[in-house]
């Protein structure tokens, strides 16, 4: 089975180190019914909700370890599995190492009884069955302050993501590409300005595109932020992109990266900001343009990502979500007066 990554106190705290224990073995399934619910295992003690799954015990495989939890956990008998892939923890503060073997489950038959452990009871664990967003959502929103809690959470985020990648997504999109502003789309930059301006909509991710009349200017503007010795001594250094589709050369969104924090964009903006004009939305696009530009964070020497959302915003969530974002925290930004979502990506 292959590796999907390997969680470790880098990613997880920021601090360094690696165990050498030999790793406890685990299966866990993202385990779906014939009504399209999808099961998630609520441990009321601890407040967590997690995939189904547990500990390879002696003598055991790992696909018998897996029928096994299932059925203790949930009742329910695996019809189909599917291999998924490996999550490996290495947990070096706490001297603990793991590798969790991940499998799309599908079951038609109606549940029987569970079985759960003497530790499972006394943690009040119910198996809860919803839908596909709502799982990842419960899973995602959770804030643990021990460091358990944080792995627990964390690995079932990357089998999520990874699941959403292989199963979940649909057609593929158009194809689009990521460049900085030229004078080739000056005329473009100015039309998507005017129907943002006509539509009263806020143009997150293109800077201060909305006071320049001139896109020329912009686009000169765009250059000497990007340059750490053009950029204004209260500004970082950022880089703007278009996001073209290629099939008109139309312009259809904008991202702007910023490549290091100041205080503001520490606490709310974040690394990144993004816009669709007003005509291109619900289309997917914002999910592909995010997706897109973070190998380019990566390339800059960002390999976490903080983004940030007005909280109510769901699509913009969602998109955040798609690429792999952790839900951290909402802060309350007051300059805006408004409530802000943040989340980590890991690239």
């Amino acid at each position: 089975m292959k590796q999907i990554c390997e969680l470790n106190d880098r990613i997880i705290l920021g601090t360094d180190g690696m165990s050498t224990k030999a790793p406890r073995l685990t299966a866990r399934a993202i385990l779906k019914n014939q009504d399209g619910l999808y099961a998630v295992m609520y441990a009321d003690k601890f407040k967590l909700h997690s995939l189904p799954g547990g500990g390879v015990e002696d003598c055991e495989d790992v696909l018998t370890t897996l029928r096994r939890e299932v059925y203790e956990e949930t009742g329910c008998v695996c019809d189909e599995i599917q291999e998924l892939g490996i999550v490996a923890e290495n947990r070096a503060s706490l001297d603990y190492t793991q590798i969790n073997y991940y499998f799309v489950v599908t079951t038609t038959h109606t549940p029987d009884k569970n079985h759960l452990t003497e530790a499972e009871q006394d943690s009040r664990t119910v198996v809860e069955w919803h839908t596909f967003d709502e799982m990842v959502r419960l899973i995602n929103e959770q804030e643990f302050d021990r460091v358990q809690g944080k792995y627990l959470k964390a690995r079932d985020v990357v089998a999520l993501q990874e699941y959403t990648k292989l199963f979940k997504e649909g057609p593929p999109l158009e194809k689009f590409i990521l460049i900085r502003p030229t004078s080739e789309y000056a005329s473009q930059l100015a039309e998507y300005r005017q129907e943002f301006l006509a539509a009263d909509s806020s143009m997150d991710g293109c800077g201060p595109l909305r006071r320049f009349e001139d896109p020329n200017e912009y686009i000169q503007m765009c250059k000497d932020y990007e340059d750490p010795e053009t950029v204004p001594s209260h500004l970082v250094p950022a880089t703007q992109f278009l996001f073209v589709r290629k099939s008109d050369n139309k312009l259809v969104g904008m991202i702007q990266i910023r490549h290091r924090f100041n205080d503001f964009l520490e606490k709310y903006a974040g690394h990144i900001g993004y816009s669709v004009r007003p005509s291109e939305r619900r289309k997917g696009y914002a999910k592909e343009m995010l997706k897109t530009a973070l190998p380019f964070c990566r390339e800059i020497g960002i390999d976490k990502v903080l983004i940030a959302c007005i909280d109510g915003n769901i699509g913009s969530e969602k998109t955040i979500l798609a690429n792999g974002g952790v839900y951290e925290s909402t802060v309350h930004e007051p300059n805006g007066d408004r409530d802000l979502k943040r989340f980590w990506i890991t690239l």
